[in-house]
């Protein structure tokens, strides 16, 4: 790799992984010889406890809050079967009242919430204990600080991707984010990082079921 140039490092990198990501682990016969969601449907790996979930608002926002009935047809072109498009779109039509998130919703649950959910069910029927959650809040601190000064306005991000890493560590003020938790967020992220640490140390956090039944969810924050 030293050799390499730079230039064949990086489209190599947009490249590898069947899964089209670019972290996404590389089967190379020797150390990983199977994409993991493979070993999982096959119930090949370690039936340890699992904390695994989503946010709610999981899609960055574009910049543009106008989203029209026609933008959301073209989300919902790319992401869904046409088969079954009339029936998604009436089910998020009536569920939110503007297209924006909708079509912000629609991807999120297509790139995020329902991978989570199939990964869930995949774990608990092998015999996995798992632990799932869903985080909602959106933080009161100034998101820029994380995802840079060009982005759009902070009433269109929501709980977005990542919003519950300061919670889980609990800390009230985060210097290398720039983040202080204000004194309601910081009762939040105190009961949420307990969870962890327990998760941690014993493998079953407290007042937090594992996933059992058809509920691929067993925690709401």
């Amino acid at each position: 790799l030293l050799q390499s140039p730079a230039d064949d490092i990086a489209i190599a990198s947009v490249k590898v992984g069947a899964q089209g990501l670019k972290w996404a682990p590389t089967v190379d016969g020797i150390e990983v010889d199977e994409l993991p969601c493979v070993k999982m449907s096959q119930g090949e790996f370690s039936k340890v406890p699992i904390v695994v979930g989503f946010t709610r608002d999981e899609s960055a926002p574009s910049g543009n809050q106008d989203v029209t009935e026609v933008e959301f047809d073209q989300v919902l072109q790319h992401q869904v079967p046409k088969l079954l498009q009339a029936q998604v779109k009436a089910e998020y039509r009536a569920q939110y009242s503007e297209w924006f998130w909708a079509a912000q919703h629609l991807k999120a649950d297509v790139s995020v919430a329902c991978p989570t959910r199939r990964f869930v069910r995949a774990a608990v029927s092998a015999g996995a204990p798992v632990f799932a959650y869903k985080f909602s809040r959106q933080p009161d601190f100034d998101i820029r600080v994380m995802y840079g000064s060009h982005i759009p306005p902070r009433q269109q991000w929501g709980a977005f991707h990542g919003a519950e890493l300061p919670f889980v560590f609990g800390n009230p003020q985060i210097d290398a984010w720039r983040i202080t938790l204000q004194q309601a967020d910081q009762e939040l992220a105190s009961v949420i990082s307990r969870r962890w640490v327990e998760m941690a140390s014993a493998g079953t956090p407290s007042n937090w079921p594992a996933v059992t039944g058809a509920s691929p969810l067993s925690a709401s924050w």
